[in-house]
């Protein structure tokens, strides 16, 4: 049995508008669009339960599987379920691919609704939860420039996506992102 993990990353939200027909300017549909993880990118992983740090990365293709046959199972959530939404989704899930763009409707109630303000300045980015399915480990990596310690190297080959979500902290620096969309 795989454990479940997270991972957060992306740059902040930046702009906004109403879904076409929607009535966004009333408390209605807005689209969001972004990534939810980036191929090849890499980032230094502190394990919450005491492991040893390490370098991850999603090999490209890592979520194709998983998508083709869990897509109506994904959900779109706020901090992983931890916010005062609970597990309850925020959005409704338009697209995903597995390179990891996505765009979702945000929810027309209140728990969703008051993540705008915080969209629109920017405050928040993205993360996914996920089981690993198949992996590759390097243990002694020479030492790089985003792992000048030299520290283990993981590199998920597969993974299952459990969910995506908006995220206050994200791990990853960059290259996951969400923005409230253009759409007219």
């Amino acid at each position: 049995m795989h454990s479940v993990f997270t991972r957060s990353a992306g740059t902040p939200l930046a702009t906004a508008a109403p879904v076409a027909g929607g009535a966004a300017a009333s408390g209605g549909p807005v689209r969001v669009t972004g990534r939810f993880h980036t191929p090849g990118q890499r980032a230094k992983i502190i394990d919450p339960f005491g492991g040893p740090p390490f370098v991850e990365s999603f090999a490209s293709g890592a979520f194709r599987r998983s998508i083709a046959h869990d897509r109506a199972g994904l959900r779109v959530l706020s901090n992983h379920g931890l916010s005062r939404a609970g597990l309850l989704p925020i959005g409704t899930l338009r697209s995903i691919v597995p390179s990891g763009e996505f765009e979702f409707d945000l929810l027309d109630v209140g728990y969703a609704q008051e993540l705008l303000p915080a969209l629109r300045a920017g405050q928040l980015g993205m993360s996914f939860r996920f089981n690993p399915l198949a992996t590759r480990v390097n243990l002694a990596p020479t030492r790089a420039t985003d792992n000048p310690e030299g520290i283990p190297e993981v590199t998920i080959l597969e993974a299952g996506l459990v969910e995506i979500s908006v995220v206050t902290f994200p791990a990853y620096a960059a290259g996951q992102s969400a923005a409230l969309a253009d759409v007219a």
